[in-house]
């Protein structure tokens, strides 16, 4: 996938959580340590997580801040998960 189809990508995926009336931050890029960092940093309670290899599976990494626990996740679980959370 270029660049600019992951862009349009993740935008579509926050407007689409943001629907759900959940608040959604989307992290520039750059180094998953330094990303996570941020995330505790804005007090967010879960990160997504969508690399190359999430992009090639089809699967989302939903993690969990507080515990710390991580589970894949596919875009249409994503969604419900966060619609039930209203």
């Amino acid at each position: 996938m270029n660049l600019r189809a992951w862009l349009l990508l993740r935008g579509a995926l926050a407007g689409r959580l943001r629907e759900t009336g959940a608040s959604v931050e989307v992290a520039p890029g750059g180094r998953l340590k330094r990303l996570m960092e941020l995330s505790n940093k804005l007090g967010a309670r879960y990160t997504l997580i969508i690399g190359d290899t999430e992009l090639a599976s089809g699967n989302y990494t939903l993690k969990e801040m507080a515990s710390g626990e991580q589970v894949e996740i596919t875009r249409d679980e994503l969604i419900k998960r966060f619609s039930s959370h209203v």
